[in-house]
């Protein structure tokens, strides 16, 4: 972890919590939160902390633009992209090829 996602993080929890007690939880400005933390997490390789949050982002926006607005294509790809990116991740572990294995 560098510098910069050390000091991210908890600029982004605070953001969360802060959107969530004066929004209410389904607010969009949650969902963007959501989706930063998840973005970090992603960036940082951590997956199954990351795709709850993109999840969650993804339902919030579905609920308050539908399906096909921009902003929930946005978290869908992200999701995606994390989720290809996991796969990725457990092919190169489970590869016998693979340095790191041996």
């Amino acid at each position: 972890m560098n510098v910069e996602e050390i000091v991210t993080q908890p600029l982004f929890l605070q953001a969360l919590e802060l959107y969530k007690r004066l929004l209410g939880d389904a607010h969009p400005d949650v969902a963007t939160s959501l989706n930063n933390l998840a973005l970090l997490y992603n960036s940082q390789g951590r997956y199954d902390q990351a795709e709850p949050l993109f999840l969650q982002a993804l339902e919030i926006r579905q609920q308050v633009f539908g399906v096909n607005h921009p902003n929930t294509v946005t978290v869908r790809q992200n999701l995606e992209n994390l989720q290809a990116q996991k796969s990725d991740s457990r092919k190169v572990e489970n590869n016998p090829n693979n340095t790191k294995n041996q």
